[in-house]
């Protein structure tokens, strides 16, 4: 039976879900996977071993292509709003969607049955959980091993003698729960069509979860303890409670054989079989064997008997000849058990992995090639191993690292600025993730990295604001071009080795146009100039256009987003295309189509504000827009020929993650077009979104905050540790919250370097510097941070768990103080030395710590040229005003005051002057330094830290005095002074113990009322004689 006509959005990870997705596709069904961008299915990761599909960029684990056969992937974050249409658009399409989100993630995502059946009111809707969709245990995760341990199978498996039983070899219980989603699935779908596909109230849910599989997997085992009687069962191994024999058995060749007599009839055969006559073994031991149920009573005597069989040769032969038409006899069921050599169980299967290597719902994502001299298609990729691996968006995997000719120096192009407004974070989000990158290729990885940065100071936007302004293009960018360069030095970003301005680059640009025109790429139509993208896109010469975001082919919302004012008149020429791709010519803006579209290189109908800039006017071009030709133009300039290799191609380009499409898919087709090139780039490079309680920072949400603003709450390197604690490529929401962590990192860090300051500066030649067992230990958490850094920045920049490897390091030197420290030893040096320099080089590496400081941040600020004088007066000053305050209390013998002064010095004077000091035990202190506006910073937050809990413990010191007040009035009193909402007496009638009999209005309680009264009685009652009791 085929289902091909059923679409099927798999949205599941790990093993359960994609069994179930992959039985579908199996009997046809079109299957797309939606994974997390950058991360993808949790199980892809799940290695060694790997292995490495045809068309695929990186490895995959096996584990993930043994479940994902026959499906295509595309990459949508949905918890990122601009990539909802992408999602609704596949909903609305599908006949199955299948997700095993938790209900909170899944009601969060806006995935549940209600959520989708508008798009789609005959949509199944299957989902997978741990511990069903209601109740206590709804939110909590599940895996096969955790349904299965708490629910019986593992107790069920293993050996008898085991207590706590044997988790199965295969996650079974995943397994099962996706096999039965899909049964489920397909009879949801055999009721959806019966009814004629449009059936009022169809309910498209299908739900299944890890518990109930588990249980309901259980059959006879749970069956005989709820119906046999018993409270518990013992565990069989690898025999079976009802049947004997059916087990392994050892042979006398060494090996072994499984073998299951479901019948008195196959019992018979094994025993001749293994040579036993039935009549004598049952002569010879008092006990019957015949017939099932004795053989299970009596199995302890039976097996030992049976043990060791025939080799397992003559038995297996004997066992596939039992039971054939020509013997006509009952037969064994046995066989060869397979030890260490799982390939020989599996030798009647492919070894083929059966997933289809694309990474995007496009059909035709375009191929990518390993960088090398020639740049052949049929390139082989570079050794796997221990190697640098980046996120391309061109493959959306991750790829080895490799320069286009081989050697260390990295050609580097970063889209810059469009300057006519302040920075804000988000841009901050991208230079500085992208300039912490930079640093680590040059200081960890040597490469010699030569960095180019556009600036467009052509653009709409600037020459909209000029115009609004009154002021002449060329000032107004400049201007912004300036406030951008100060915004970087401040955040601590190296600037690039080359800049280039549009306005410098125009008659390159022009010429470059030019070519364009010239091989048939290019036209002019009433006074603008197009891309033929008909004729780039799989043409006579091969190219390829949309090659970073493939299904935006046609998305005119995509294309309005990012080009903006380019695009408005497209609406009036959405009818001219019908399908294919065909040439809009005519059309007086760009035009973007379902399936075919020409993007505008120069448009008309824009006035520049010139002062110098007349050259910019091409005979009848009559203003630039949005042109990418600049990297192109600069690298001619740098070095004769094409960048890179002679036969084209940048090593990295990178850029924010929103100018995929159409900013960085239009340029490389200009630029390919031009060059011959078909790989122009060699590794795209994009970083994540920042967003603002969810949402997308931007100008035109209103929701930005500009650097210079961050900068006025926290330090560049605060800013810097924040980026740093997530990865460059993915989301980042941005606020107070996620800044309070950062400045917590950092103090934590700075506790450290402190730390590690006051030991060296407390150590002296001749101290032991042997390792003992502790020193040892600390020497090999040294070593395993140094890998862990070091695999973390070859897994595509992974600073977040590079931070983490360096913070348990941390955590393992500052314990090691501690425990000398309460020894009244001293550490080695030597070790801690070597901790204190490995973290802070990793620091330089980051661009936390600036070169010079040999451990730990930098103190004061790095002027270097203060005055002598200048930097001693403050403290002299402080220790002159110190001894004689203490000099006037020694002769006042005011003793208390002498520990107050000393007090003060600690906690005010020398605080302000950047100066900690600590007390130690013993009589003998440590002094750290720190700046002391961070300083100031920390004792605020310490101070409303204290306040909050004085004011806490005030409350809770009130609230116990009231309690206690209310608790010495007497249960009569206590009753008569209860008063309604209004004002009036909650009880006007009381009997003779004092317990209410009626209402403030004089009428009798009712029995509830009356019953509650009296709960009220006794528990004051219970309040009062405690409280009045004599102690």
């Amino acid at each position: 039976m085929s289902l091909s006509s059923l679409k099927v959005l798999d949205l599941t990870r790990v093993l359960a879900g994609p069994y179930c997705t992959q039985l579908l596709s199996d009997l046809g069904c079109n299957v797309i996977k939606i994974e997390r961008p950058h991360l993808g299915d949790d199980t892809r990761s799940w290695g060694p071993p790997f292995v490495s599909p045809s068309g695929v960029g990186v490895p995959l684990s096996t584990y993930f292509a043994g479940v994902n056969r026959n499906k295509r992937s595309v990459c949508v974050d949905l918890s990122d709003p601009s990539c909802r249409s992408v999602f609704e658009a596949l909903v609305s399409q599908a006949d199955v969607i299948v997700h095993n989100y938790l209900p909170p993630v899944e009601r969060r995502l806006r995935v549940r049955y209600e959520d989708l059946r508008p798009l789609n009111p005959l949509l199944v809707h299957a989902s997978i959980t741990g511990f069903g969709r209601g109740g206590k245990m709804a939110s909590r995760p599940g895996y096969d091993a955790v349904a299965s341990g708490m629910y019986g199978l593992t107790d069920a498996t293993g050996d008898p003698d085991d207590p706590v039983g044997t988790k199965a070899g295969v996650a079974v219980v995943d397994v099962m729960q996706g096999a039965v989603l899909g049964q489920g699935i397909l009879a949801k779908l055999y009721e959806r069509d019966k009814g004629g596909g449009g059936r009022e109230g169809f309910d498209g849910r299908v739900t299944g979860n890890l518990m109930s599989t588990q249980q309901s997997m259980l059959v006879n085992v749970a069956s005989s303890v709820l119906n046999g009687g018993s409270r518990a069962r013992a565990r069989y191994g690898n025999s079976h409670e009802s049947i004997v024999p059916y087990q392994t058995f050892g042979t006398r060749g060494g090996g072994h054989v499984v073998v299951g007599a479901g019948n008195d009839g196959q019992f018979s055969e094994f025993l001749g079989c293994v040579g036993i006559d039935l009549g004598e073994l049952e002569r010879g031991t008092g006990m019957r064997f015949g017939r099932n149920d004795d053989r299970v009573k009596n199995r302890d005597v039976l097996i030992p008997v049976a043990l060791p069989v025939e080799d397992e040769p003559e038995l297996v032969k004997v066992c596939e000849g039992l039971g054939t038409e020509l013997t006509g006899r009952p037969g064994v069921a046995g066989g060869r058990v397979f030890t260490n050599d799982l390939r020989q169980t599996m030798s009647g299967f492919t070894n083929k992995t059966g997933f289809t290597p694309k990474f995007d719902v496009h059909p035709d994502m375009p191929k990518w090639c390993y960088p090398t001299t020639e740049q052949k298609e049929e390139n082989r990729q570079p050794e796997r191993g221990e190697v640098l691996k980046v996120m391309n968006s061109l493959t959306r995997t991750k790829v080895p690292f490799q320069t286009s000719d081989g050697s260390n120096t990295v050609r580097w192009y970063m889209c810059g600025p469009t300057v006519y407004d302040a920075s804000h974070m988000g841009h901050a989000r991208t230079y500085l993730g992208f300039d912490i990158i930079r640093r680590v290729l040059v200081n960890y990885f040597n490469y010699d990295v030569t960095l180019c940065m556009n600036i467009t100071d052509i653009d709409d936007k600037i020459i909209n604001r000029s115009n609004e302004r009154g002021v002449p293009t060329e000032t107004l960018a400049r201007h912004w071009e300036k406030e951008f360069l100060k915004d970087m030095d401040d955040l601590g970003v190296v600037r690039p080795d080359v800049m280039t301005r549009v306005s410098e680059f125009m008659p390159e640009i022009t010429s470059y146009i030019s070519t364009l025109i010239s091989k048939g790429y290019a036209y002019e139509s009433e006074g603008s100039v197009y891309f033929d993208v008909g004729k780039f896109h799989k043409g006579e010469e091969g190219h390829c256009y949309c090659k970073l975001l493939p299904t935006a082919m046609g998305n005119a919302e995509l294309l309005k987003e990012g080009e903006g004012s380019l695009t408005q008149d497209f609406g009036s020429v959405w009818g001219l295309i019908k399908s294919g791709f065909k040439t809009v010519r005519g059309a007086a803006a760009m035009v973007y189509m379902l399936k075919g579209f020409d993007m505008g290189l120069i448009k008309f109908g824009l006035s520049l504000k010139t002062d110098d800039w007349s050259y910019v006017i091409a005979p009848f071009w009559k203003a630039v827009i949005k042109s990418t030709m600049k990297p192109k133009s600069v690298w001619g300039l740098i070095k004769s020929g094409r960048l890179g290799n002679p036969t084209g191609g940048m090593d990295i380009h990178s850029g924010g993650v929103d100018l995929k499409f159409p900013h960085h898919d239009n340029e490389m087709a200009q630029a390919e077009a031009e060059s011959g090139d078909k790989q122009w780039v060699n590794y795209f490079v994009h970083s994540g979104h920042l967003h603002i309680k969810g949402f997308k920072m931007s100008k035109s949400l209103k929701n930005f905050i500009t650097i210079q603003q961050a900068l006025k709450q926290n330090t560049g390197r605060q800013i810097r540790m924040c980026f740093l604690m997530h990865k460059y490529n993915e989301p980042m929401d941005y606020g107070d919250e996620t800044m309070q962590h950062a400045v917590e990192r950092e103090r934590s860090f700075g506790n450290f370097f402190s730390n590690v300051k006051a030991a060296l500066r407390a150590s002296e030649a001749g101290d032991e510097a042997r390792w003992w067992d502790e020193e040892a230990s600390l020497g090999r958490e040294v070593e395993e941070c140094k890998a862990r850094v070091g695999k973390a920045l070859k897994d595509d920049f992974d600073t977040p768990q590079a931070l983490k490897a360096l913070q348990g390091l941390v955590d393992g030197v500052n314990l090691y103080l501690k425990k000398k420290e309460e020894e009244g030893k001293k550490p080695v040096e030597l070790l801690v030395r070597s901790a204190g320099r490995f973290v802070t080089r990793i620091f330089k590496v980051f661009g936390l710590v600036p070169e010079g400081s040999e451990i730990g941040f930098p103190v004061g600020g790095q002027s270097g040229g203060a005055d002598r004088e200048e930097v001693l007066s403050p403290f002299l000053d402080a220790i002159l005003n110190f001894r004689g305050a203490i000099r006037d209390a020694a002769r006042g013998k005011d003793f208390g005051k002498l520990l107050s002064l000393c007090d003060g010095l600690r906690d005010e004077v020398l605080p302000e002057l950047g100066v900690q000091l600590e007390d130690k035990e013993g009589g003998r202190g440590v002094w750290k330094l720190e700046d002391p506006e961070e300083g100031r910073k920390r004792r605020e937050v310490e101070e409303l830290e204290r306040r909050r809990k004085e004011e806490e413990k005030a409350k809770r010191d009130s609230e116990a005095a009231e309690k206690k007040r209310a608790a010495m009035v007497t249960p009569e009193e206590f009753l008569k002074a209860m008063k309604l909402d209004d004002g009036t007496p909650t009880y006007g009638g009381f009997g003779e113990d004092g317990i209410p009999t009626k209402d403030g209005k004089g009428e009798e309680l009712n029995k509830s009322a009356a019953k509650k009264a009296k709960k009220l009685y006794e528990g004051q009652r219970k309040k009062y004689e405690k409280a009045t009791a004599k102690k």
